[in-house]
């Protein structure tokens, strides 16, 4: 099979058009639409604990602290939140070519499991980032991040910045991500904004289309599983007033 699989589409309003979209997805791939827009992936263990270990690697060599096991809590994280040679605001770990090999590691590992994700139909995709954000969120926000306009704990749709027919990708893996993760929006039935899709430059530009977006509080993804959403889906960084260091792609 093919693209061909999707129809032809111009419209980036269409809300029927990016529900088959993603029904075809959860057809093709063995997916769950675990809620409206949005797939759950389960990574099958012996992919888990590799892709852990990579990533626990890697985000400790980031804040230069020594490693310990993926197993940990890692709360003990937030005692590095001032470690910040290598971690953006938002909390990107940069890769540099003094660890470029725990980066590949990761990278490695991280398309092992998205191969075996796809595997029942590659073709389906047209493109894919080769370079995804492993991301430290501490249980508090940094300070030079609360005032950015693309500050994640905004609500936002990733089509602002990069145009209406992506999908994007979360993956909870280490820390506490229960009380510090990704909340979802429930997609109004009705039809979306006119200038929904229309690219800004920053987050802030968009927040008063949101009046008829709603958080979705009952859903809290799971660590160890990928969550793949249509860009119709608003989302934010959330967190509890108690909530310790999460680590995730």
């Amino acid at each position: 099979m093919t693209r061909s699989l999707f129809k032809k589409c111009d419209d980036p309003l269409d809300l029927q058009y990016r529900k088959e979209r993603i029904s075809i997805l959860a057809t093709q791939w063995g997916l769950v639409e675990t809620r409206p827009l949005i797939l759950e992936y389960r990574i099958p263990q012996p992919q888990l604990t590799k892709l852990l270990s990579s990533v626990s690697r890697y985000v400790h060599r980031c804040l230069q602290v020594p490693p310990s096991t993926y197993t940990e809590t890692h709360s003990h994280l937030d005692n590095f939140r001032n470690s910040r040679r290598n971690i953006t605001p938002n909390g990107a770990c940069v890769p540099k070519k003094e660890y470029q090999f725990l980066y590949n590691d990761v990278l490695q590992n991280w398309f092992s499991v998205f191969n075996t994700m796809i595997s029942k139909n590659e073709s389906i995709l047209k493109l894919v980032r080769v370079t995804p954000n492993i991301r430290i969120k501490f249980g508090r926000e940094l300070k030079d991040n609360e005032n950015r306009g693309l500050n994640t704990q905004l609500p936002h749709s990733d089509a602002w910045v990069e145009g209406p027919w992506g999908f994007n990708v979360f993956t909870p893996l280490l820390g506490d991500c229960q009380n510090n993760t990704l909340r979802y929006y429930e997609v109004p039935n009705d039809k979306l904004p006119n200038s929904f899709f229309s690219t800004v430059g920053s987050y802030t530009e968009k927040q008063m289309l949101l009046s008829d977006f709603h958080e979705d509080e009952t859903f809290i993804p799971k660590s160890g599983h990928i969550y793949i959403s249509d860009y119709a889906v608003v989302h934010k960084t959330w967190r509890t007033h108690n909530s310790s260091a999460r680590i995730s792609i």
